[in-house]
């Protein structure tokens, strides 16, 4: 049956482009293999935004970071940001369940970022997933509550750093104004392989953290 309320659904070609012999998209891959594209398409594009204003030298023509993961492995650029960005979806997803779980407050909120930075000039990719809590009748400045797993490129090897790190300006729980530290690791001279496999490891590890919020004092939802 046709539903008059959705206009697609009165042109059942128009998936095809009215073409169905042959735009037909029989095994349903189409998509998939798109978004494959689009996803690569996007890792070259942050490749060459990390190498914009690096200066020439023993890099040319390539950008420091092309440089920096060809030195720690064997792996293409595209392959290592992909590798990121998947790791980025998933702590996304879980900044977001815990979000929800918990009474942040009306006005509290949860930033969830892919951020592309220079460590003592080495290229470095952070996951940074911070909770801004909000409470006006206890403070007039946010208290924050940070999620975060880097991966630095030096000129040999890999470094992967994570923590769980809250900023507090008022008492929360059993903890009172000021920084508290729930988790860190720090992971120095890797080869990419094991880079990429302990950056993944680091940011299950945080994934296993969602009780962090509730050792605050914030009540489940």
């Amino acid at each position: 049956m046709v539903d008059n309320s959705q206009p697609a659904a009165m042109n059942p070609y128009a998936y095809s482009n009215n073409a169905r012999a042959m735009l037909s998209d029989s095994d349903g891959l189409f998509f998939p293999i798109l978004i494959g594209i689009v996803a690569r398409k996007a890792a070259q594009a942050l490749a060459r935004r990390l190498g914009r204003g690096i200066s020439p030298g023993r890099c040319a023509p390539r950008t420091k970071l092309e440089c920096a993961v060809s030195a720690a492995g064997q792996q293409p650029i595209e392959s290592v940001l992909l590798s990121v960005h998947e790791q980025h979806r998933l702590l996304d997803e879980f900044a977001v369940r815990c979000f929800l779980a918990f009474e942040f407050g009306e006005e509290s909120e949860v930033t969830r970022q892919l951020l592309i930075d220079k460590s003592d000039g080495h290229p470095r990719l952070t996951l940074h997933h911070s909770f801004r809590i909000v409470d006006w009748e206890k403070s007039q400045e946010h208290s924050e509550l940070n999620f975060d797993v880097a991966l630095t490129f030096t000129d040999a090897d890999c470094t992967v750093e994570a923590s769980v790190i809250a900023l507090l300006e008022w008492q929360m729980g059993e903890f009172g104004v000021g920084t508290h530290t729930f988790y860190r690791a720090f992971d120095s001279h890797l080869p990419l392989d094991d880079a990429l496999a302990i950056f993944a490891e680091r940011v299950a590890q945080l994934c296993a953290l969602g009780d962090v919020p509730g050792r605050l004092g914030l009540r489940q939802s």
